[in-house]
């Protein structure tokens, strides 16, 4: 089809039929794209008044159609092949370029996923030698931050090796947890290790956000839970960090400290919410008490299968003299010193 020849089709509803684009044929969707990125589209003129972005309409449309749609496949395959000419490029990349990243950092595309998976890999492997092919490091930053969506660091991805490896350096660490961290449960077993490496000034504001959407999406419970599960042996720094951004976005702290007096010998040193059961069974914070308790079982010997179900029964109960019953029975069952920790704290 020439360029001549294609007219747009409108459904009813005003917006346009993504099946109208597929059907101008893969050579016409090339030479569209590499001319809206470039900043001029004849068939849909960018609105320069609005500062509109030459790509958010075909993020919209992309959006729009799915991603089994025939259009969705043929513009992912198109996208690659101009991601392959800018690395061919680099570091002169072509002014499309950054609009490609654009949309592969919004819309998840079928074909692109292998080539961001490389980029990964070789940033892994020396990030000073990547960042000079692309020629800066805004470049590459720009390029891992689409590679959180289009090839994320799931436990058996072929990424994930390198996702882990850009976790330990500093300018990359934030966005390592972003592809280590789909949801709220797969981030917090890597936000220790992030907050060592992460640069000292996005650290409390990448908490904040973090804890902020976490609320939000998930409820404090379940925040705290997670928390509790996960948190064993953070820096008291980190957890300072954690309780400051849970408080800004509206909940309660999940650690505290200790009493200036100092308690059961700890002096006046910041304790977490659960190090000993001595001291978190003064606590009226569910989460915290099953914490504690699961701690010192942990660190009596007690086999991982019977804290684990200690846990969910006490968790789940909503009753106190049953949740008092259940951590009771569950010291009962550890060695003795566990015992005598217990009896001086209550």
């Amino acid at each position: 089809m020439s360029a001549l020849d294609f007219r747009p089709i409108y459904r009813e509803d005003g917006s346009l039929d993504p099946q109208c684009l597929e059907d101008a044929g893969r050579h016409w969707i090339r030479g569209w794209l590499e001319r809206r990125f470039s900043g001029s589209d004849p068939y849909f003129p960018i609105d320069r008044r609005g500062d509109e972005d030459p790509e958010a309409l075909v993020v919209h449309i992309l959006q729009q159609a799915g991603s089994s749609h025939p259009l969705t496949i043929s513009v992912s395959e198109v996208l690659l092949a101009l991601l392959d000419e800018a690395r061919k490029a680099a570091p002169d990349v072509p002014v499309s370029f950054s609009p490609v990243l654009n949309v592969c950092q919004l819309v998840r595309l079928p074909a692109t996923s292998s080539w961001f998976t490389e980029e990964l890999a070789a940033l892994a492997r020396s990030p000073e030698s990547a960042e000079s092919r692309w020629g800066q490091f805004e470049v590459t930053k720009e390029i891992v931050y689409a590679a959180a969506v289009q090839c994320p660091g799931l436990p058996r991805a072929a990424s994930y090796p390198s996702w882990l490896s850009l976790l330990y350096v500093p300018r990359y660490a934030t966005l390592a947890l972003l592809g280590l961290g789909q949801t709220f449960e797969q981030t917090l077993p890597f936000l220790e290790t992030w907050w060592r490496t992460c640069v000292p000034e996005e650290r409390q504001r990448e908490l904040d956000h973090l804890f902020f959407m976490a609320l939000k999406d998930r409820g404090e419970p379940t925040v705290h839970s997670l928390l509790a599960a996960t948190s064993a042996g953070w820096p008291h720094v980190l957890e300072d960090a954690v309780n400051s951004a849970l408080l800004r976005s509206g909940g309660s702290k999940a650690f505290l400290e200790s009493s200036p007096l100092g308690i059961a010998g700890f002096g006046t040193e910041k304790t977490r919410i659960y190090p000993k059961v001595r001291i978190t069974l003064r606590s009226r914070n569910r989460y915290a008490l099953v914490s504690a308790i699961r701690q010192a079982l942990r660190r009596s010997g007690m086999a991982p299968l019977e804290i684990e179900t200690f846990s969910r029964e006490a968790l789940t109960t909503r009753d106190p003299q049953r949740f008092e019953e259940l951590w009771r029975r569950a010291v009962e069952n550890a060695p003795p010193d566990l015992g005598e920790k217990t009896a001086k704290g209550n």
